[in-house]
Order: structure tokens, then C-alpha cells, then sequence
């Protein structure tokens, strides 16, 4: 089987194609996965083996007893979405029992056991019965499921997780009503109904059964009425039968060939194979009508139902703004975190008014303010109306908390606190979600259209979901409150071990599972929480990975660090930190293990906090694996959650300076603000500014994590960050920094232990330079001229000449013509004498196989940088490229001779200088703020030595004599 999938930019996986090999590989081995990445799929495909099918999983008298049986293989789509469930009409109240059994391979390498749950639901959605296989330690295990008191309707059994091949035989009693769904991919089996009879609801527009393992062959659709052939596979067909359109509101016929054991997916209607006709029209896919729109489940209808009861909230509802800030207002420093635009109240008005254009019930996106990335009004969208995820991206991702914690928050100037139309309106936010669930509690938000990934932002929606319902848990009517309760378990239960696709993003599950656990008390979640943060802050997945935290201290997205990613692991680890510290059950080791994660974040991250003469900050972005946004600037607070306790993190805090006039960033992020007079003038602004000053934000989720930090007394003192340090060495694996006089360097040459290219740039080349009479003067950047710190684009990927080289590389011509460039090589550190000297190798390949040294020895007023290159391969050209920083406002940057470079201040000079054998020149880069200082090198293994100097104003008039110049040997 030879799949190719591409992966969405917003999805946060490499846009890569994979050839996955054939599914016939034997039968000791787990089944082909459909995965840009094996650790896609998470710890579920990491099983060595997989059981043997055999016979029932049961003894004969169980089989007698539980007479209806599926036996399926566990199959994994992409984020580790994996399982099956039944769904069967039982009239009669009573006692219910089903029974599940296991076989799985135990043992093997996997990085942490996989979630492995059997669920039971009652006909209104609740979870009745639950058994946890993960622990299993036999390789078959059989468990009754038992619901003492149950209620008359249609009931649902799920098994959800567990191992890539796992065997699971699911057993029901007695019934004519029954059917079986993939949730999501089915491994059709001996027990699989054939034919399988399925229902298509009357909002279906299109169906596609997708084929995950073997082949279209053999597979038909035909109408269950006339036996008319609406779709059939070939031996030529894709890995899909499409229906478009489809036969609304009628029973279609599934039929397979004996024996066929593939695996399939069913998007654009509920999938329920069920044994007859009759069955499938009855069960209608496990659906339930909500005026005219057919919902995935009963829970998905007592929550659209409230929605409907309430739709008529009040479009606009009285909200008393205050206008000054009062004189005796108790605790300013709490109060201002509401402010800003990502406080939440600045932009509330335009919270309700773009709420109130989807309360419509028809709009498929009812409840929320805004369907992010969705024409609303587009009849033709898909949508969860008509079984299909959105086609414009995630939605909507934390509108329920902004407006649940404004609602809970307690503060003076805070209007919307316990304002019961901002309650209702968290409801209805979070309610969309719970009520566009798909029937196995999954949120859907990426289309198997596209590729095996059903999920891209559930990390995000779950997490959002999570924390509003523990803000508004003891303010809810009894109603919601068990509404919102039952489907965060649902939810967090099916993605226990989901990780998505990048560190931060399992960060923010291990966030909504610890949310979970402390609004519901389910000891379960805590586990979940407990065991994956263990592995994440233990590297399970090494070095060479998109998940956990580099033993150099930064979090790893897509293979590398990131400033603006890291962010959002810190943000979620100090928020879960700060939680779970406070628990009696707490473990002493994982909380000593949150804690020198975090020391190891910030210690990473201090070297890149770099405060310029104006007081501004800047950092260096080259390393950077997914955006360009700096290490240095404030977004998720992470490290103001943790200023109370971690003396770096009080230190980059207190890097915020306050602006002369106005109130700055704190305008964005109010928590920047430390002074007394900085809050004082940033709460005015933002009364003035009133509730309608910033559109379509919604924010706000982080203010009660940073409210308790702010209410609590600061316990350390600010640590001297590297730059501010008189003197300085510091060696981390990939990274090292120094600090020598005036002069500060940071040099980050290679993720340690990464066996691929990389994004962000690696290589000898100095990543930053810095000294104190000119701030940040040599600057290593990603070569994104948008200057936004957005995510980078494919063009700045893959560079394809000169004015892209934004960052320290050698580059030049090969004998044809052909360009290349350093940068994205493995690199080696070697200490030549500690402290003082020490040199980076690499190797570069394609088109001049060459090998590199860069050479650093620190001088009391500077640098000595010698830079060697040596190639078996004909070089028409090579040059050493530097990346200058031009601060125009507080620097003036002049080549006086082609061997000379001076940067000017009103306090001092740094001058570089080379052989005057070697014309140097100033070029432009794709950045406005980038000149290239660019120094032609022989490609012979000679050192080209750069002296680098600092020198204050009284001692500007010295010179660096030829004479007393290595280079003039040259």
C-alpha cells in the first residue's frame, strides 16, 4: 500500500510525503499505519507485535451468555485516534451487562503504556460503566461491564485506545437492533455484518468511505430499496468508494467479499454497520433529531437542546463600565489583568455582537462568536451539520473561557463578573462544541479527505472546554453543569493519550487533563495528567523528536527549538505546575521533576533575553524550527507564573521597562506592567478604551492562573541573566554562550542528538553577538521578511541565494555555477582551553562535500573568530557571511576600508577587522534590519581570522595595526 499525505502548516506537522510499505508484511507485525510520523500516532504504534487471531476471545459459556459478538483489530489514524463501539436497542429496564476482552502484545519499547478504556453509555449519554485496560498485564484480559439499574433505549459500548493491532472482542446480549462503527477506522472481521446495512442522514451531502488497509476490490454501495450500485471498488480504485451526492435520509446496503479483512472510515455519515435493514433504520447511525438537525448522540442533543431553549439570551445586555479608576482600589496589579487585548474585557462587546450573529439555530456554527477561518452565511460549506468536519480550519477555539473567566473572576472593575448573561453565553460558546461532537466523543476538525488525521486543535478546544467548565462548575444550574461534566470526560477519556503533533500541544492536553481531574475529581484524568508528564519532561521520545523537552532545556517543535512555541510549553507546564504543587496527592517526584523543567526552560531561555541600550529586547531567531518570533518577547506568560518562585523568571520580568509615555506593550499583555504608575496608566487606558476597542479577540484564559501568582508574596530575588554577568561560560548540549568583558556571545550549532535537517539553522556560525556600547550587534536570523514572528513560510525554508542568508554561514559558487550554503549540518563542539577557546566542525554536502571550522578564542575586549573551510569539490567562489544588525535609532554601521567594519554609538565602538588580502562588503538581506557582512574565504583549509573589539568611547581612537595581524599572512 503506497500512501502520500500532506499535512497542513496549521497543523503543526512537517509538510512531508511518506511511502508506507506494503500491509502485507507478515503477520507477527503490527498493522501499516497511514502516519506522516510514527509518533504521530502516539504511544499506541509503538507495539513490536501483535496477537494472533485464533477463535473468541471467551470461553463458550460467556459466548452463550453474550451472544453478539464483533472481534476487531485496534487500527491508529493520525493523533492516535483509535477504537470501536456498538450500539444496541434494549426496551426493557434493568440490569445491563456487556463484556469486553483484550488480547494485546504486553511489553515491548513503547514510550509510555498506552491509554487502553472500555466505556459504557445509557440511552441520555452518560457514562454508566467504565473498565481500565492499560495496566494489563496478561496478554488476555476479559472484564464485564455492568450497569445495575439501567434504562430502556439504545445503549452504546466503546473500546477506545490501547496497542496498534490489539484484538478486542466486544460481546452484548441478545437483541435484533445492534450495529458497529469504527470510531474511527473498522477492521472488518468474520463477525462484521455481511451485508452491512448503514442509514445516511438527510443533511449528508457526501460520503466517502475511506480505505486504510487492503483494497477497494469487492467493495460495493448499493441502495438497501433496489439494489441500485451506488458506488464500487476496483482493483484500479483509489483507497476510497466516494458517494456525491448521496441518497438522503435512506439505508444503504455495504458489501465486502468473504475473508476481507481491510480496514475502513466512513466521513460524511454516522458509519453504524448494523445486520439488517430494519436495525439500521431504527438506529439511524446513533442520531437524534433537534429541530431538523440530525445531532451524533444523546448527550450532543441534551446539549443542543439547552442551546435552543436559551437561544433567545439577551442580544444586549446591560453592563456597568466604570469610568475611572477608584483611589482606593485595593489590589491594581489584579485588577489590570482583565485589561488589553488579551484580558478579555476590551474586547467583550464585540464578543456578544458577534455571538449574536450565530444564534440562530439554523447556522451551523450556533453559539459561537467567531467560526475562525469560515464564511458564515455559506450554504455550501461542510460542516458537522452534514457529518463532515469544517473546511476553513479550526474554530473557535477558547470563546468559552474568555467569557467564563470574566464571568468568574472576582474584581472591582470587573463588570462582567457573575453577570448571568455572560454565564449563558459561556454555555452557548461551549455548548457549540458539545453539541457538534462526533458520536464517539471525538471533535472534528480536519477531514479525512484530506489525509488519516481526523483531528488537528482538539489540544486547544479540550483544554478550552476544561477550564471553563472548572471557572463556572459551582455557578452552573444542575442541568449544564452535568452537560458540561459528562462530555469532558467523554472527551478526555477518547483522547487520553492524544498528543497531537508538537510538544506544546501535548502540553495543553496534559493542561485539560489536570483541568479535568481538579473540576470533576476523577482520579483517572490525574493519571493521565501524571504519566504523560512524566514522559514529556523525561524525553521518552529523545532528542530526535517533535514531542517533550531537549536535555538543553528548550521543548522540541518540530525537531528544534522555537520562540515562539516554547511559550506555549512553558505557559501550560508552570499553569499545571502551580496546580499540581498544591494537591495532597500530588507526587513528590513529578513535582521535582515540573520543577527542574522549568529551571532548565528558563535557564535556556535567559541567554536569549537580551536587553538593548533603549531598553528593548531583542534575540536571535535562526534556530528557530517553526516561526520567527524571538525568545524574548512576552506572549503566553509563562514565565510570569513562575516569577514568584524561580528567580530567572523574576529576572525576565523585571526586564520589562516602563515607556516614558503611554503604557506600551502592556496595551497587548497588561501582565508586563510592574510599576505602580505603568498599572495605574494602563488600567485608565483601558477604562477609556471601553469594551468594544478590540475586535474579534478571544482571550482571557490565562487571567486566573496569572491572578493567583499575583496575589501571592515573590519568594526570590532576580537572578543576574547572562548578558548583565561581568563574566561568563556556559556549555549546554548544542549550545553554548560566553561572556568576556564588554562583549557577550550566544553560538547555538546543533540540536544535540537530531538525525535529520532542520528547519532552524545550525552550523559554527556566532548566533548573537552583543556588548554594551552597542546592544545587539551581530543578530542570526530567520530570513522571514514579514517581520510578523509568524509561522515560516515555504520560502524562507529553502533558500536559493545571497540575500536569504540572514544568518552565520559560509556560501558561495560551485565550478558550474551551482550555489550553496552552510547552516543546516550536524556540528560538533570541541574545547580547545576552557573557558577561552574552543571550535565548532561540520560537514556540508551536496553540491561541494566540505568541511567547516569555525574557530572562537575570547579576547578582555573581544572576540577572535577564525573560519576555515576545506572541500574536495571545485569552489568558483565561497565567502563568510555575517549577519549585521542594523538599530538605526541608536547605531550607525560604516565599512571604512574593505577590511574594516565599525559600528558606531554615542558610548563606543565595535570593530571588526580581516586581511586586507580579503575586500569584504556590506550587502542586503531580505531584512530591512540585516546588512551581510561578507568576506570572500579560500576553500583550502586556511583560516580567514576576524578580530572583533570593543572599544569604549575615551579609548576609540586604537587601531588594529596590520602588523600585529595574523591575517596579513594570508
Amino acid at each position: 500500500m503506497n500512501r502520500l499525505f500532506f499535512t497542513l502548516c496549521w497543523m503543526g506537522v512537517s509538510i512531508s510525503s511518506v511511502t508506507m510499505a506494503a500491509e502485507n508484511a507478515g503477520p507477527a507485525k503490527p498493522p501499516v499505519l497511514g502516519l506522516n510520523e510514527k509518533s504521530d500516532g502516539g504511544p499506541g504504534v509503538y507495539a513490536s507485535a501483535i496477537p494472533a487471531e485464533g477463535a473468541s476471545l471467551v470461553s463458550s459459556a460467556l459466548a452463550t451468555e453474550f451472544p453478539i459478538a464483533q472481534r476487531n483489530r485496534i487500527y491508529v489514524l493520525g493523533g492516535g485516534v483509535r477504537g470501536f463501539g456498538l450500539l444496541a436497542e434494549y426496551p426493557v429496564a434493568g440490569e445491563k451487562r456487556f463484556l469486553v476482552a483484550r488480547r494485546t502484545a504486553v511489553g515491548g519499547k513503547e514510550p509510555y503504556t498506552p491509554v487502553a478504556l472500555a466505556r459504557v453509555f445509557d440511552p441520555e449519554g452518560n457514562l454508566a460503566a467504565i473498565e481500565d485496560f492499560t495496566d494489563q498485564t496478561q496478554e488476555t484480559d476479559i472484564r464485564t461491564l455492568k450497569v445495575p439499574s439501567g434504562k430502556p433505549g439504545i445503549w452504546r459500548v466503546s473500546f477506545s485506545g490501547g496497542r496498534s493491532g490489539d484484538l478486542i472482542e466486544i460481546r452484548i446480549a441478545e437483541t435484533t437492533v445492534w450495529g458497529v462503527r469504527g470510531e474511527m477506522a473498522l477492521s472488518l472481521s468474520q463477525t462484521t455484518p455481511r451485508p452491512a446495512y448503514f442509514w445516511i442522514p438527510p443533511t449528508s451531502r457526501k460520503l466517502r468511505i475511506g480505505i486504510e488497509s487492503g483494497s477497494a476490490a469487492g467493495l460495493a454501495v448499493k441502495s438497501a430499496t433496489d439494489n441500485q450500485v451506488l458506488a464500487e471498488g476496483t482493483t484500479a480504485s483509489p483507497k476510497w468508494l466516494l458517494l456525491d451526492p448521496v441518497p438522503k435520509g435512506a439505508v444503504c446496503r455495504l458489501e465486502f467479499p468473504a475473508g476481507y479483512d481491510g480496514v475502513i472510515d466512513f466521513e460524511g455519515a454516522p458509519g453504524l454497520l448494523c445486520p439488517s435493514e430494519k436495525a439500521a433504520a431504527r438506529l439511524q447511525g446513533g442520531t437524534i433529531h433537534c429541530e431538523g438537525v440530525p445531532v451524533a448522540g444523546p448527550l450532543q442533543a441534551r446539549a443542543r437542546r439547552w442551546m435552543l431553549a436559551h437561544r433567545g439570551v439577551e442580544r444586549e445586555p446591560a453592563i456597568a463600565w466604570t469610568q475611572e479608576v477608584p483611589a482606593d482600589l485595593a489590589s491594581p496589579q489584579l485588577e489590570v489583568l482583565l485589561y488589553g487585548k488579551y484580558g478579555g474585557l476590551n474586547g467583550l462587546n464585540n464578543a456578544i455582537k458577534e455571538q449574536n450573529a450565530t444564534l440562530d439555530p439554523a447556522n451551523p456554527y450556533f453559539g459561537i462568536p467567531w467560526p475562525t477561518g469560515l464564511k458564515a452565511g455559506d450554504e455550501n460549506q461542510d460542516s458537522w451539520v452534514n457529518f463532515l468536519p469544517y473546511s476553513g480550519g479550526f474554530v473557535s477555539l477558547y470563546d468559552s473561557t474568555n467569557l467564563a473567566v470574566l464571568y468568574s473572576f472576582k474584581a472591582r472593575l470587573n463588570p462582567a463578573y457573575h453577570h448571568e448573561n455572560i454565564l449563558q453565553r459561556a454555555i452557548l460558546a461551549g455548548f457549540f462544541h458539545i453539541a457538534s461532537l462526533q458520536g464517539d466523543d471525538l471533535i472534528r476538525d480536519n477531514s479525512l479527505f484530506r489525509g488519516s488525521y481526523p483531528l488537528t486543535h482538539t489540544f486547544f478546544i479540550y483544554d478550552g472546554l476544561s477550564a471553563s467548565f472548572r471557572a463556572l462548575k459551582d455557578s452552573l444550574p444542575p442541568e449544564p453543569r452535568e452537560i458540561w461534566r459528562q462530555a469532558i470526560l467523554a472527551i478526555g477519556d477518547k483522547v487520553a493519550d492524544h498528543q497531537a503533533y508538537e510538544s506544546n500541544q501535548w502540553a495543553h492536553m496534559m493542561k485539560a487533563h489536570l483541568n479535568t481531574y481538579l473540576a470533576t475529581g476523577e482520579k483517572r484524568f490525574l493519571r493521565y495528567f501524571e504519566t504523560q508528564m512524566q514522559a514529556y519532561l523525561g524525553g521518552v521520545y529523545g532528542s530526535d523528536a517533535k514531542f517533550g523537552q531537549h536535555p538543553a532545556g528548550y521543548f522540541l517543535e518540530e525537531y528544534g527549538p522555537d520562540g515562539n512555541y516554547d511559550r506555549l510549553n512553558l505557559y501550560a507546564v508552570v499553569s499545571c505546575y502551580n496546580d499540581y504543587k498544591k494537591l495532597p496527592v500530588a507526587k513528590p517526584a513529578l513535582v521535582a521533576a515540573l520543577k527542574d523543567g522549568i529551571e532548565k526552560n528558563l535557564r535556556f531561555k535567559s541567554f536569549f533575553w537580551i536587553a538593548q541600550p533603549d531598553g528593548a529586547l531583542h534575540s536571535p531567531t535562526a534556530l528557530n524550527c517553526r516561526t520567527s518570533a524571538m525568545f524574548c518577547f512576552a506572549g503566553y506568560p509563562g514565565e510570569y507564573l513562575a516569577r514568584n518562585e524561580f528567580p530567572l523568571a523574576a529576572a525576565r520580568s523585571a526586564l520589562d521597562r516602563e515607556p516614558a509615555q503611554g503604557i506600551g506593550l502592556a496595551g497587548t499583555n497588561s501582565f508586563i506592567a510592574n510599576t505602580p504608575a505603568w498599572i495605574q496608566r494602563t488600567l485608565q487606558q483601558g477604562l477609556a478604551w471601553g469594551p468594544g476597542y478590540y475586535p474579534n479577540v478571544s482571550n482571557g484564559d490565562w487571567v486566573e492562573s496569572l491572578a493567583k501568582v499575583y496575589t501571592e508574596k515573590s519568594t526570590v530575588v532576580p537572578a543576574s541573566l547572562p548578558f548583565q554577568q561581568k563574566k561568563g561560560f556556559w556549555d549546554l548540549p548544542g549550545f553554548l554562550a560566553w561572556k568576556q568583558g564588554p562583549l557577550y556571545g550566544v553560538l547555538f550549532y546543533d540540536v544535540a542528538g537530531a538525525q535529520r535537517p532542520l528547519v532552524g539553522v545550525t552550523g559554527g556560525g556566532p548566533t548573537a553577538l552583543w556588548s554594551e556600547v552597542s546592544g545587539t550587534f551581530l543578530a542570526s536570523m530567520q530570513p522571514d521578511a514579514s517581520g510578523k514572528g509568524g509561522h515560516l513560510k515555504a520560502e524562507t525554508k529553502t533558500v536559493r541565494g545571497p540575500d536569504q542568508l540572514t544568518y552565520s554561514c559560509i556560501y558561495g559558487t560551485d565550478e558550474k555555477g551551482t550555489f550553496f550554503a552552510s547552516g543546516h549540518e550536524r556540528a560538533q563542539l570541541k574545547i580547545l582551553e576552557p573557558t577561552r577557546e574552543w571550535e565548532i566542525t561540520s560537514k556540508m554536502g551536496s553540491p561541494v562535500l566540505s568541511a567547516l571550522t569555525w574557530n572562537y578564542q575570547t579576547k578582555d575586549q573581544g572576540l577572535d573568530l577564525a573560519v576555515s573551510m576545506r572541500s574536495l569539490g571545485g569552489v568558483r567562489e565561497s565567502f563568510v557571511n555575517l549577519p549585521i544588525r542594523i538599530a538605526a535609532d541608536q547605531t550607525t554601521v560604516k565599512l571604512e576600508t574593505p577590511h574594516r567594519l565599525v559600528i558606531s554609538s554615542a558610548t563606543g565602538s565595535v570593530i571588526f577587522e580581516w586581511p586586507e588580502a580579503f575586500s569584504g562588503k556590506l550587502e542586503d538581506s531580505c531584512l530591512t534590519d540585516i546588512k551581510r557582512l561578507v568576506i570572500p574565504i579560500a576553500a583550502k583549509a586556511t583560516p580567514l581570522l576576524i578580530q572583533i573589539r570593543v572599544v569604549e568611547k575615551s579609548a576609540q581612537s586604537a587601531r588594529f595595526s596590520p602588523s600585529t595581524n595574523p591575517n596579513t599572512s594570508l
